[in-house]
Formats: structure tokens, sequence, C-alpha cells
């Protein structure tokens, strides 16, 4: 991944003759440079690693928490938008406590800009990605030459805490789910196989740069799962969910979504225009299609998903399995969540619309907030708690 001009490493250049110099080229004292990796590193938290030269690398490196990211404390909420992993769900979950709680960016995807604030939106860590991604989320995307999240650079300009995360899914099911979803063409079988052996990596390069090399390191899904505060899986929305109101320190009625469009029910996408036809599980899938998404070329060209995908359901099941409080709260969680379901489901046209001119907190995110807000209240939800040991 190119570096950042914004970052402050970026500020020293080396001239014809290997000197450091500072932009208005002065020759900087010689440890300089030593001084500005050492604030970065403790900037971003690091740990040691293995690549001592990889300056680029170093700086990138956070150790990601759920603790000390309570609302109380003013922290800004940074959610990185994976393509098909549940994003607008998540998105509209997470507009509701920002709106609740008083937080910028509540109603646009605009990069953060009066703290404490919001960001939920689509932008993948590696550069060549970025056109594809301004293209399909053109209404929500900035200009591909302005830096943002998730450069890490970037998120350290911030001066509150940060709770940065981020939503994964099964790679086959993702990457399925994306043909489907863009694919104007009929899809077949051969289609399918053809979307499957097209996936290479996907959420990883997304959430972490590749280097100066069109190879991942071989550590990025780990990287991912040590920098982010919290790596959802779209399978475990639930326990997503309440984890992020333990972690924030909210409400369970603050996170309730009521369900939310649904792109494999055959409807219109407002964001891009196209019909989604209605696509089943992968457990449903042909055989053909069962068998390679499972077989060890799909296995060897996604090992860094599937790593990424497993070590973050790993981590969710542990929380929960060590944790009455978490057992608890998604118990709750669920009653609620049924509640939402049966009266404050929102409805779209065919044309992927809201119906019945129900309202959205931003574009098809968060709709039919205003039922939510007025049947569910904070005292019948409490705050689920963190242990201490998680």
């Amino acid at each position: 991944m190119r570096a950042r001009k914004a970052d402050a490493a970026a500020s020293v250049s080396d001239d014809e003759n290997g000197k450091e110099r500072s932009p208005t080229g002065q020759q900087l004292p010689a440890g300089y440079l030593i001084f500005l990796l050492a604030a970065l590193l403790l900037l971003f938290g690091v740990n040691a690693v293995s690549t001592t030269d990889d300056l680029h690398a170093l700086r990138l490196v956070r150790n990601g928490s759920l603790h000390g990211r309570e609302l109380r404390r003013g922290t800004n909420i940074v959610y990185v938008k994976v393509m098909k992993t549940g994003s607008t769900t998540m998105s509209g979950a997470l507009r509701r406590v920002c709106v609740h709680h008083g937080l910028s960016g509540c109603r646009n995807a605009s990069w953060i800009e009066h703290e404490p604030g919001l960001w939920a939106k689509h932008g993948p860590f590696d550069a060549t990605m970025h056109e594809v991604v301004a293209r399909r989320f053109s209404r929500d995307y900035d200009s591909r030459d302005r830096p943002q999240p998730p450069d890490l650079a970037v998120l350290g300009r911030l001066t509150r805490p940060i709770f940065l995360m981020t939503m994964v899914r099964g790679p086959a099911s993702r990457c399925l789910s994306q043909h489907y979803y863009f694919n104007s063409t009929p899809i077949t079988d051969a289609t399918r196989l053809k979307a499957l052996g097209k996936c290479n990596e996907f959420m990883t390069r997304y959430l972490w740069p590749s280097g100066a090399g069109s190879s991942l390191r071989p550590d990025a899904a780990a990287n991912v799962l040590q920098a982010y505060d919290l790596v959802g899986v779209a399978e475990r929305l639930d326990e997503t969910l309440v984890l992020i109101a333990a972690s924030l320190g909210v409400p369970l009625a603050h996170v309730l979504v009521a369900a939310a469009k649904n792109s494999s029910q055959a409807t219109r996408d407002p964001e891009t225009g196209r019909l989604a036809p209605h696509h089943p599980p992968l457990h449903l899938e042909a055989p053909a299609v069962r068998a390679y998404a499972g077989g060890p070329i799909f296995a060897a060209r996604n090992a860094q998903d599937v790593a990424l995908w497993r070590g973050a359901n790993a981590r969710i099941e542990a929380l929960f399995e060590g944790s009455a409080a978490l057992r608890g709260a998604l118990g709750t969680l669920r009653g609620l969540q049924a509640r939402a379901r049966a009266r404050c489901a929102p409805e779209f046209t065919a044309d992927g619309v809201p119906a019945h001119r129900m309202r959205c907190l931003f574009n098809d995110q968060a709709c039919n907030y205003e039922c939510l807000d007025r049947v569910f209240q904070a005292d019948e939800a409490p705050v689920p708690t963190l242990g201490s040991e998680l």
C-alpha cells in the first residue's frame, strides 16, 4: 500500500545524498526520525514486530481492545464496512447508537470532523480496491485521493478514543453473495464457480495493507484481529451487537435493528440500481459449487480470509463461554429483536426503496428507527457488562 502523505513520517524525505530533510529543505537532526518513530509506536500501542525495516508496517500496528471504549469517554466509532458482510444492518445499529448518544456523523458518511463522531463506510486498505469501491458505492465514498480509514495514520489524528470495528463472513458465502448482488448477467453454476475462482483474500486485503508487493504479509489476518477492537461475524450478528453495547456502555435497546433490506430476496438496491436475484445459502447451492467452495484450491487462495473468519468466530465464542453476563445479555437481545421484527420491521418496495414514507437515518440504514425508539425504552434493555477477564 502506498504511504500516505498525511502521515507524519511521510514529511521526512531523502535527498540525492541520502540525508534526511524536512519539508522546508532544512537538514533534520540525526535523532529526529528515531524520535518520530518512537512517538508513532506509543501512539498506536505497538508491540515489537519482526520486520524492523518496514517503517510503514510499524506505524500501522495497533492493539485493539473491548475495554476503555465507553462512549462516556468521548469515544469515536469507526466502522470499516466490507461488502456483503451484513454491513447495512450493522451500520443501522451504529447510527442508532450515534443518535442516542450525541455523536456527529449519524446521518452522513463523511469523515469525522467533530469529535466524538461516527464513520461507517466502505474503505479498503488495499489501494487497488479504491477505484472499484468508489464506483460501486459512490454515494457514500470520498475521493480515493483523500486519505481515510482504514489508514491508521488518519485514525491517529483523532484526539479522542477510537472504537475500531469491522465485520467478516464465511469467505465462500461472502464471495457468492457479492456475485449475486453485482452480476447483471444470467447466473449459472458456471458463473458461480468462476466467481469463487476469482476470490482471493478479499476481506483480509480489504482490512490490512499488502505492502509494496501484491502478496499479503503472512500475519495479515492476525494483524486485523489484533488491530481492530472488534471483528464481528455476520453469522453471529446478535453476539456482535451485544459486544458492541457492552464495549461502548450503551443499552441493548440502542443497538436494536429491525430486519434490514435483504438483498437475497430479489429486490432492487437503491444504492446500485441493480436487481439482486434471490440466492440460496451456501449449503443449498449445487454440489459442484459446494465442492469447490470447500475444496483445496479455494482454501489455498483464501487461507488468510479463512483464518480471519475462524479467528473472529473463536474469539466471540470464547468471550461468551467465559461470561454468564454476556450470555444473559444475548438472551435478552434476542427477545427484544423478535419483538422488533414483529412490530418495527421495515418494508421496502420492489424497487428496494422504503415503503409507506418510512424514514431511515441514512440511505437504507436504520430504517423505521422511529418505531424502535417509540417501542423500546432503554431501561428495559440495560447495558451489558464486560468482565475484567475478557
